[in-house]
């Protein structure tokens, strides 16, 4: 089972202890409480609250960890983050405020998501787990880490940074990797079928493939969406 983030939660060390969990920046996943003497009862409440005794590095696991149920917490009174989490709590991300954005957060580790990452050169199209640190204004939308490495041998791995947003007719957030970006720079286009507005080749590609007899590029021009193959009409941003 997956230990929650920012949980009340019952550890068996020696003998049973009441403890939140948290993330520390330094040791990762841990948790700090008190031990369980008898039956629990408000001083012990107070004690995990504003004092408590002892600091568990969870990270690594090998720990018989519990969270609380709601009826527990409720009969103790925990209603919410002990006092003490102000030192460990980092400013929320902007992101945690986007009611867009809202739904695909994971609930226990709200700055991270699943995105979606079209890998047009192959073919291929993969989920995988991004953390959100930036918001990204070129792109309309934030910058993250990539917290998986993909299948598809695209020149990416874990720890690289990508950019997220959201995209009309995609149920999750896209990936924009580095053509999809100079062409949101340079371009705009919708399609008339899902309403996809991103293009996952550059443009000079796409326009090479379609017209080969047109001499460079030209202002405005209609192509296939990469989504749906419904009509998308694309044009040069002016200014």
């Amino acid at each position: 089972m997956t230990i929650p983030v920012g949980a009340w939660v019952r550890i068996e060390l020696d003998g049973p202890y009441l403890a939140y969990t948290y993330r520390d920046p330094t040791h990762g996943l841990s948790a700090k409480g008190c031990k369980i003497e008898g039956e629990p009862d408000a001083a012990l409440v107070r004690a995990v609250m504003q004092s408590p005794r002892a600091t568990v590095r969870l990270e690594h696991g090998g720990f018989a960890v519990t969270p609380l149920r709601p009826d527990e917490r409720e009969a103790l009174g925990l209603h919410g983050p002990p006092p003490w989490m102000e030192v460990f709590s980092p400013p929320a991300g902007p992101w945690r405020r986007d009611p867009l954005l809202a739904k695909y957060l994971h609930p226990s580790y709200p700055d991270d998501l699943q995105a979606r990452f079209y890998f047009a050169a192959h073919g291929q199209v993969e989920e995988m787990w991004v953390r959100l640190t930036a918001i990204d204004p070129e792109i309309g939308g934030y910058r993250g880490t990539l917290l998986n490495t993909p299948h598809t041998p695209a020149g990416l791995t874990e720890g690289d940074e990508v950019g997220i947003r959201l995209a009309p007719g995609v149920p999750v957030p896209v990936a924009v990797d580095a053509a999809a970006r100079a062409d949101l720079r340079e371009w705009s286009g919708a399609c008339s079928e899902c309403g996809f507005d991103l293009l996952l080749e550059p443009v000079a590609t796409i326009v090479a493939r379609q017209f080969p007899q047109q001499p460079g590029v030209p202002e405005m021009f209609t192509t296939r969406c990469a989504l749906c193959a419904g009509t998308m009409m694309v044009q040069r941003r002016r200014g």
